[in-house]
């Protein structure tokens, strides 16, 4: 994959713009959650996105949100080639309120918007180096922006209880170790069957399967890093077998580990 990128610092944010291009599949791994608030535009090929146990499809000629600091990864796919357009903005929240948020979404409603070309113009105005024509593109994106903002599906902000942090907590520290969920509940003083309807209740899932995902996502780290065999990331990530590791690494990234890897280097 190749990539340009150009980037201009204001008062209150940092302004990047980022084309990128390729003749093969590819993997972009943001499992660490570093990545700021981003609008994308496909013009060639397909996306799919693994966020937390979520699956996101974005097929040729999608607009695409990405809240800043949501761990995620993308497994992009294209025939003969794969082009994307990608804008972010540092430190900026586009949080309606308090109680809700933009999630991760495919922005359906810009049918009169002419994306493609408004996000090719803002690219070549960067491209030229010369401060007028940034400023120019930025005031461009901020139009397109104020056009997009109305039409972006918010969700409630979620409210963990407070056992439920903590049992949170245990799991993110401690998600190599294998224990079961009675554990977890003794450690959180609450009931086993408790534990289960507070997990389902206010996050969708169960105790085991966000250690997964927590596993999982630390798993895609390890092996973008290349250094370790997949047995041992394996292992190091809390997985008895081999065979279980590959199911779960597929099941939530649409890709087994020998793929995921394949496509990373």
């Amino acid at each position: 994959m190749t990539s340009t990128s150009y980037s201009h610092k204001l008062p209150i944010t940092e302004f990047t713009v980022d084309h990128a291009y390729s003749n093969e599949s590819y993997v972009f791994d943001a499992t660490a959650g570093k990545i700021n608030s981003a609008f994308g535009y496909i013009v060639k090929g397909s996306c799919t996105i693994h966020s937390t146990g979520k699956t996101i499809e974005l097929p040729q000629g999608s607009l695409y949100y990405i809240p800043d600091g949501v761990r995620y990864h993308s497994i992009w796919n294209g025939y003969p080639e794969i082009e994307h357009y990608c804008f972010q903005l540092k430190n900026s929240k586009f949080d309606t309120e308090k109680t809700s948020y933009f999630p991760i979404q495919v922005i359906k409603d810009t049918s009169t918007l002419s994306t493609g070309k408004i996000f090719e113009q803002i690219f070549k105005l960067f491209a030229t180096g010369n401060i007028s024509d940034k400023m120019k593109a930025i005031s461009i994106y901020y139009g397109f922006f104020a056009k997009i903002i109305p039409i972006l599906i918010s969700e409630k902000r979620p409210y963990f209880s407070d056992v439920l942090v903590k049992a949170i907590g245990y799991i993110e520290k401690n998600y190599f170790k294998n224990y079961s969920v009675s554990t977890l509940a003794d450690e959180c003083h609450i009931s086993e069957s408790r534990l289960y309807h507070l997990f389902q209740k206010e996050m969708g899932t169960s105790p085991n399967q966000y250690r997964n995902n927590i596993r999982i996502e630390k798993a895609v780290q390890d092996i973008r890093r290349g250094n370790k065999q997949i047995h041992t990331i394996a292992y190091e990530n809390g997985f008895n077998s081999v065979s279980y590791f590959y199911e779960v690494f597929k099941a939530y990234t649409g890709l087994n580990p020998a793929e995921f890897k394949a496509k990373n280097y």
